[in-house]
């Protein structure tokens, strides 16, 4: 399974620094977030992350506009019809994850992937609550995400192709911030 297109649920701290990396890595994406400000505030944050990396030397001018011109932000769940895997970086809240999660899993092809970025939620427990748990896992990213460079990768025992999905996206590290 090829992953060329991701879509991050929720522009907070997270949300953001996965974009980002995920943009860092050659991929497009799209971050959705409630509404316009939290989109805004999203923006915002990814902008002046990229700012200080060119500040620092880690990017040049080229590849700051580059990033950001893989970056697409929305408030509408529509947007992220396209998207090939999906992370849902929301606050850490069961019923609003399965409930996020259980709505994308609608608007997605029964093909894409549906992760979590949960830290403390058991990922069978939320694939459970949607119709297609065989491809809901856990991608556990570390704070700051452009920094780290770690994630953990968790799945339900049935997704044979979810590890190798996530290896194929992980082969393109992003730029070390």
């Amino acid at each position: 399974m090829a992953i060329d297109r991701v879509a991050v649920l929720g522009g907070g701290l997270m949300g953001s620094g996965i974009a980002e990396s995920v943009a860092g890595a050659g991929l497009s994406v799209v971050v959705r977030d409630v509404d316009a400000t939290a989109v805004e505030a999203a923006r915002g944050r990814i902008e002046g992350s990229l700012g200080r990396a060119r500040e620092r030397g880690k990017i040049d001018d080229a590849a700051h506009a580059e990033i950001l011109g893989r970056i697409a932000f929305t408030d509408r769940l529509e947007d992220l019809a396209d998207a090939d895997l999906v992370v849902e970086a929301v606050p850490e809240n069961a019923e609003l994850k399965a409930a996020i999660l259980g709505e994308v899993a609608g608007i997605v092809s029964e093909d894409a992937l549906i992760a979590s970025n949960t830290s403390s939620i058991p990922i069978a427990q939320l694939a459970s609550w949607t119709q297609s748990p065989q491809r809901v896992l856990g991608l556990h990213f570390f704070s700051p995400v452009p920094v780290m460079m770690l994630v953990e990768v968790n799945s339900v025992p049935t997704a044979t192709a979810t590890p190798q999905a996530m290896n194929a996206l992980m082969l393109n590290p992003p730029v070390n911030q």
